[in-house]
């Protein structure tokens, strides 16, 4: 009996200190952009050599904390804020390097793209925007940790706060899907889609607490560091001038009472001030002020912070084991997948996605094979909210993707203005349907001098491989002259119905054959010489192509790296076998540009570009032109030409050679100087005997919402004209 009592006391003695250790909670607030400041905050709050037994966040404050749980370090936590495109992150915007080729295309020709729902119920309890980029990320940023899980389980424990609007009431994460807590804790209403779990609807929990220490007291918390950014609610009338300052506004009214309940059961408040900034202020420099101005407000509080430490019965200068910094997977990193799975994934896709991956059971698989794949379901267009989850089970790791399919329309507005066609417009409908095969309607109206209209019904066996029929439509008046003077004008109606078979490397690189058919109907056509034209009015074509492209430019305008390229072959008939009753006349491009960084503001980008005629003399409509800034502006074969904004002829056999250097200066100008050099004759072995054609530009971009707005300065030699041409919107 003595023996056995005096165990139980040496047990007691030795657990004695671990019980004495008061428990110590951070709580960060929620409040958007603003809760960067909480980074800076805990790097003091970690220099101070304080121990964190539990975190608690609100929106902002929950992701911050919600990694911070699970081993990121301020330093780590910095870094990744810093490096994220937050433009397309708070939107349901796809990275341009992660769409497809196809999709590059399209959205690049548009200012304004609106999802509509299928019902109104669905669009009543959505938001503006789904969250899908959050919520990949969030996956992403916690593999390791993706399960459903307790939150008690992580190296620090952790909880944070949503609101359920059916009842009103708040809810608190204390276990689940890491990833999917803090997507919730942040869905702004009106903004982002609630998050539905168990019959709640779960949405931003600064609604109802956004500074919770209340639920860190609930946790066991002794000792609370809080660290708030939600100013005074009492405000001037004229800084309300913004909804989202509005909202807040209302809503820290709203919350006033529960706000300054937890304010006065906090131990330490660090309150960092936030004056000039909003909640949607993430740019790098606005994260980078309020990460230092978190370090500064929490650097007043040291004494307070040490005076805890004494509470605790630790040293001044006592430090806290070091927490190492979180293991996240590199690109680069291996993992052996014993398991692939996929939920809401078609299983003809889910193949595809294994097989142009090389993920197999069984084998190891690199985090870039695992993110590529990720990326491919979303490049399908057909699946939003793309996460992968890596499980560990009892017969080693499974890897999970779960989708949800995208069956949505899509309304679409292109605008352009410029010094030729004034103003045009461009309005599209996309259709996605839930077909036994996917299909896509796309129907647009060109509105402007040039007005026309297309569509297109394809259809996709698997995400990257299209089968398309479309028709399109376009009334043209184009002016083409040669050396500077007048060769003709002309007004045409062109109708083309085409067929085409497609399909995609990956990404960037698309290539596709087919057939269309070109009606022309030429209503006007005015020589510019004493020399009359024959020309037929009514010609009919059948022709024949393939087409290679490769696109990897970052930016669809003004990019810093990546290179574009194409390759095409056209076979031109008026019987489907030959032209005029003899032999077919063909066409053969190619173009390639390249754009090198010389610095992170300062880019060279040389062009090549080719087209030749091969066969019989080809009607005028097919000639090769070149002129203005952009491949194809006026017509489908015109070659960019700098220095010249109108559309010039060319011989059978054309190449040039173009130059730009574009320097950004702030955030969004940029001046360019660019110079075409180019070559054209009838014969191959006469092109560099003929008159060497030289242009150059200077040009002034702002990048605007409605695309850039541009004024350039143009020289070309045959003539030595000068002239200028504004623009302002993205080029279609």
């Amino acid at each position: 009996m003595t023996r056995r009592l005096f165990s139980l006391l040496l047990v007691l003695l030795l657990l004695a200190p671990v019980a004495a250790r008061q428990r110590v909670a951070v709580v960060l607030s929620g409040g958007g952009a603003k809760g960067m400041g909480h980074i800076g905050a805990l790097k003091v709050i970690e220099q101070a050599g304080l121990p964190v037994d539990i975190v608690v966040g609100t929106s902002m404050g929950a992701l911050i904390g919600g990694l911070y749980s699970i081993g990121y370090s301020p330093g780590q936590l910095d870094s990744m804020v810093r490096c994220q495109d937050w433009k397309t992150l708070l939107s349901d915007k796809v990275d341009r390097q992660a769409q497809a080729i196809d999709d590059r295309a399209r959205s690049s020709r548009y200012i304004v793209s609106v999802p509509l729902k299928r019902n109104l119920r669905e669009s009543s309890l959505g938001g503006m925007i789904s969250g899908q980029n959050l919520a990949e990320l969030f996956a992403t940023l916690t593999v390791g940790y993706q399960d459903s899980l307790s939150f008690d389980s992580l190296p620090t424990r952790f909880a944070c706060v949503a609101a359920d609007i059916t009842t009103g009431r708040e809810h608190v994460f204390r276990s689940g899907q890491l990833f999917t807590a803090m997507r919730a804790s942040m869905a702004i209403p009106g903004v982002f889609t609630p998050v539905r779990l168990d019959g709640m609807v779960l949405v931003d929990g600064g609604l109802c607490n956004n500074y919770p220490v209340d639920v860190a007291r609930r946790m066991g918390a002794d000792i609370v560091i809080g660290v708030t950014v939600q100013s005074d609610t009492a405000k001037a009338a004229e800084t309300l001038t913004t909804l989202p300052e509005i909202l807040n506004q209302a809503v820290g009214i709203a919350t006033r009472t529960k706000y300054e309940e937890n304010v006065a059961a906090t131990d330490v408040l660090i309150r960092i001030p936030t004056a000039g900034f909003g909640t949607a202020s993430f740019n790098l420099a606005a994260i980078d002020t309020l990460i230092s101005r978190g370090e500064v407000a929490a650097g007043a509080q040291l004494d307070s912070l040490f005076a805890l430490k004494a509470r605790l019965g630790m040293a001044p200068d006592s430090v806290t084991p070091p927490r190492p910094p979180f293991a996240s997977l590199t690109p680069t990193s291996r993992i052996r997948v014993a398991r692939i799975s996929f939920t809401d994934i078609k299983e003809g896709d889910a193949r595809m996605v294994c097989r142009k991956c090389k993920l197999r059971e069984g084998e190891e698989a690199s985090l870039a094979q695992i993110e590529l794949a990720q990326s491919l379901l979303r490049t399908a267009s057909i699946y939003s909210n793309v996460t992968y989850q890596i499980r560990q089970t009892a017969e080693g790791n499974e890897l999970h993707f779960q989708a949800e399919e995208r069956y949505e329309q899509t309304a679409n507005l292109g605008v352009r203005f410029d010094s030729d066609e004034i103003a045009t417009m461009l309005v599209n409908g996309a259709w996605h349907f839930d077909t036994r095969i996917p299909s896509l309607l796309d129907v647009t109206l060109r509105l402007g001098k040039r007005y026309g209209a297309y569509v297109g019904f394809e259809t996709s066996p698997t995400p990257l491989r299209h089968v398309g029929l479309n028709y399109s439509f376009l009334h043209n008046d184009v002016d083409v002259d040669r050396n500077g003077r007048r060769v003709y004008n002309t007004v045409f109606a062109h109708h083309r119905f085409e067929f085409e078979l497609s399909d995609a490397w990956f990404r960037n690189i698309r290539y596709a054959v087919g057939a269309h058919l070109d009606y022309y109907h030429v209503s006007e056509f005015l020589s510019g010489t004493s020399e009359p034209l024959d020309v037929e009015r009514d010609p009919l074509f059948i022709n024949y192509f393939a087409r290679f492209s490769y696109d990897s430019f970052d930016r669809a305008y003004y990019p810093m790296r990546g290179s574009r390229a194409s390759l095409g072959f056209t076979l031109h008939t008026d019987n489907f076998f030959g032209y005029e009753g003899g032999t077919p006349f063909a066409a053969a491009d190619g173009s390639l540009t390249v754009c090198i960084p010389l610095n992170s503001r300062l880019v060279l980008e040389p062009t090549l570009a080719a087209r030749a005629l091969i066969g019989p003399s080809a009607p005028f409509i097919y000639n090769n032109v070149y002129g203005s800034a952009l491949n194809g502006r006026y017509l489908d074969q015109q070659i960019a030409f700098n220095g010249l904004s109108t559309v010039e002829q060319a011989d059978r056999y054309f190449g040039t050679f173009g130059l730009k250097l574009r320097q950004r200066i702030g955030g969004h100008h940029y001046v360019t100087g660019a110079a075409s050099y180019g070559v054209s004759a009838d014969e191959l072995n006469a092109l560099l005997r003929r008159r060497q054609l030289v242009g150059v530009s200077l040009t002034y971009g702002y990048d605007s919402f409605f695309g850039p707005l541009e004024a350039t300065l143009n020289y070309f030699n045959p003539g030595h004209s000068v002239s200028l041409y504004i623009n302002l919107g993205l080029p279609f």
